[in-house]
């Protein structure tokens, strides 16, 4: 399999309405991450803090 870099915003295609990750949301990109592709948050407008919250969901 090849490995691919997907790289996410964190705007209101990967966050729902309450500007949080759905369970479904965290399932697939946690599957991605385990079948070896790499994970990435691409964004401008979010704090710092906010991405390491995210990133730590994510495990």
């Amino acid at each position: 399999m090849n490995q691919h870099l997907i790289a996410i915003d964190l705007d209101g295609t990967t966050l729902n309405n309450q500007s949080q990750l759905s369970p479904d949301t965290i399932m697939t990109l946690r599957q991605l991450a385990a079948n070896g592709h790499i994970i990435s948050i691409v964004t401008v407008d979010v704090p710092t803090e906010f991405q390491v919250n995210f990133m730590t969901k994510l495990g």
